[in-house]
């Protein structure tokens, strides 16, 4: 491989790295907006949906980390 060249695995897995840690920055944040934010606002059942939906964003978010 030439200096200038990159390797296409290793750009893929760069990628799904920031990628996925963005993510997982996004659900963090999501997380803390719901449980200062929303808590007040939100009946109990729609609050608990609410954290699943970011769990769930957390797992997908780690599993595209770990796929780097």
């Amino acid at each position: 491989m030439t200096a200038g060249a990159r390797d296409p695995s290793r750009t893929f897995a760069m990628r799904a790295i920031v990628a996925g840690s963005v993510l997982m920055l996004v659900a963090v944040m999501l997380g803390a907006f719901g449980a200062h934010a929303l808590q007040e606002r939100l009946a109990p059942r729609q609050l608990a949906s609410y954290h699943t939906g970011v769990l769930y964003q957390q797992l997908h978010a780690l599993a595209i980390v770990l796929l780097g």
